[in-house]
């Protein structure tokens, strides 16, 4: 946004008269909003960017919003839950149950953490692959595992609870857990009710997917050069400070009853209710970004600052383009407190992963990402280059893998204490240049006109990743829409199923379509079904199902699918497929209930 910005203006008109009510006093002491030459209205001044109200709005908006997020698949989950990443973090514990025996140290309960389990399936994967190795050593490795199974989102745990992802085999444990305090945890008990908060034994094993870039940061930039005598005085180090608006206050009526007062005093008052109130609206704030002069003793991280812009410079080279207007550094201080605390909450052998989308080079550094909004929830790219300068010779061990990964996916591992072997492990299993070459591979498969190379490039991904749920499905989509193989695409989406039945809508809505073509039209509803039980506004499936209802002449069932898949098909890509299905059926139904009429009233002249 322009950084012209002024003048006063009026307020929103009237909304919710309940909400409206909760804030009435707050807006009695306002001042007038600041309205800018747009239109946009003023709700917060500048404010640190990892403080801003866009960040504490996404912040919030995760125990609430997250479980409808994976379901419409807005947080980009499948690179961790196809299986690939599970099996790699299984063989890392393994080698730490490896270790640890040869030590002779084995403990008898082995207490595995996950943070941020999302839909689960990673956790359940990489359970899967443990217990198949323990057996294949002949080993109790599994049967020790005590697991606990947490997220911020009570909702996220009650869902992979109610899917019985975990085998009753294993200790398995709920509970919400904010990783800023991961020695503590409040328990779940069966009926989803909060416990008293318990203390986590020592942890041996921590995962934790795409958390970091949840965490608060900030963004800094170091002048080109030092200042001149004449300027002795000025501040070398800038601060990026952001001024947020309400953009297009006419569209609020489509997002919130609040009016723009409203908006403006839950703002004012802050806090858990507010910032869930405030999160249907996020997509019309606009952010004005600056830069402001930061004082020596402003910030207590300025050491770390200084030695991460050092490290850029001396890698790009001062003549870098990237480093005209000064040395950017994001820094990820939320990110490094967690992996402090968690460091102290592990076991004096235990190791945590962390795999996110992160900046690991000079280059990538000093263009930090910016904020990226999955739904409400905001995250940033985590500074990878910082941390690994901010632990270098600390009490923690913060090791990188072979290779970083491919499209700045990046795993770290950390430990207390020096562990060849695991290390060693997560070295190879995580390596970068293993995994793009998978990705190589399956690129390839995506790019191939011919079907039948395709499926073939397909085959070969599927040879190092077995039980990769998603190549099985992009396989499928291949087989049925360009290969016309309905009896492979139908093989492809049960194999596929066999791996993940519980939120793979796609795979039921595939195995719907091939069974469709291949004339099974009752086993085909079926799987169009039990794509909506897990998605219940898949415009695709709910079409699939439609149009099976209308060849069996079941019009009002249609309709009511036909109903659902055009408010779904928000994009509008099916809209002229379900219209024609509507006309169809309509036609259809006319000419059913005319048939019906006529065969009453020849029942009734006999």
């Amino acid at each position: 946004m322009a950084s012209n910005k002024g003048g006063k203006g009026g307020n929103g008109g009237k909304g919710d008269a309940e909400q409206n009510a909760a804030v009435e006093s707050e807006q009695a002491a306002f001042p007038p909003a600041e309205v800018a030459e747009d239109g946009a209205i003023l709700l917060e001044d500048w404010t640190p960017l990892g403080r801003c109200l866009d960040v504490r709005l996404g912040r919030a908006a995760w125990p609430t919003h997250a479980a409808s997020l994976f379901r419409d698949e807005q947080v980009p989950h499948l690179a961790h839950d196809s299986g690939s990443l599970s099996r790699r973090h299984a063989a890392v514990l393994l080698a730490w149950c490896e270790a640890r025996a040869a030590e002779d140290a084995l403990p008898e309960r082995i207490v595995v953490v996950e943070a941020g389990i999302g839909t689960g399936l990673h956790l359940c994967y990489l359970l899967r692959h443990f217990v198949a190795a323990s057996e294949e050593r002949g080993v109790d490795w599994a049967e020790r595992l005590l697991v606990w199974v947490t997220d911020v989102s009570s909702e996220l745990l009650d869902k992979a609870r109610s899917r019985n992802l975990f085998p009753e085999r294993f200790d398995v444990r709920y509970g919400l857990l904010d990783v800023v305090r991961p020695e503590r945890v409040l328990p779940l008990d069966a009926e989803g009710r909060l416990g008293e908060p318990e203390e986590l034994p020592a942890i041996h094993a921590f995962f934790a997917n795409y958390v970091l870039d949840l965490m608060p940061m900030d963004l800094f930039r170091r002048s080109p050069s030092a200042p001149s005598a004449e300027a002795s005085d000025a501040p070398r180090w800038q601060a990026a400070l952001v001024r947020t608006w309400l953009s297009e206050p006419a569209a609020l009526s489509r997002h919130t009853d609040l009016d723009v007062d409203g908006i403006r005093a839950l703002v004012a008052r802050g806090g858990p209710g507010a910032w869930a109130a405030l999160a249907p609206i996020w997509s019309l704030l606009q952010l004005e970004l600056r830069t402001f002069p930061l004082q020596d003793d402003d910030h207590p991280d300025l050491a770390l600052l200084e030695t991460v812009a050092d490290a850029i410079e001396a890698e790009l080279g001062a003549d870098h383009e990237a480093l005209a207007e000064g040395t950017v550094v994001l820094h990820s201080g939320g990110a490094l407190t967690v992996l402090q605390r968690i460091g102290a909450a592990l076991a004096e052998t235990g190791f945590g992963v962390f795999r996110d989308v992160a900046l690991v080079t000079a280059a990538e550094a000093a263009v930090p990402r910016g904020l990226t909004h999955y739904g409400p929830t905001t995250a940033v790219g985590v500074s990878f280059y910082e941390i690994d300068r901010a632990m270098a010779g600390g009490a923690l061990r913060f090791c990188a893998p072979a290779h970083d990964g491919p499209r700045a996916q990046a795993s770290r591992l950390l430990l207390r204490r020096e562990d060849p072997a695991v290390e060693q492990a997560f070295a190879v299993a995580l390596d970068g240049d293993a995994l793009a070459a998978v990705e190589a591979r399956v690129a390839g498969a995506r790019n191939q006109t011919d079907p039948n190379a395709a499926i073939e490039a397909y085959r070969a991904a599927l040879a190092e990743e077995p039980d990769n749920w998603v190549l099985l499905l992009e396989a499928g989509k291949v087989a049925l829409e360009r290969g016309r193989n309905a009896r492979l695409a139908a093989l492809l989406a049960r194999e596929g199923l066999r791996i993940n039945a519980v939120t793979a809508a796609d795979l039921w809505r595939l195995l719907g379509d091939a069974l469709w073509a291949l004339g099974d039209r009752a086993s085909a509803y079926a799987a169009y079904q039990a794509a909506l039980e897990i998605r219940p506004a898949d415009p695709h499936a709910h079409y699939g199902a439609a149009f099976v209802d209308g060849e069996r002449g079941r019009f009002e069932s249609a309709m009511r699918h036909i109903g659902e898949a055009l408010a779904a098909d928000h994009d509008g890509n099916l809209r002229a497929d379900v219209l024609r299905l509507l006309d169809a059926c309509l036609r259809g139904q006319t000419a059913a209930v005319t048939a019906e009429r006529e065969r009453l009233g020849r029942r009734a002249g006999r």
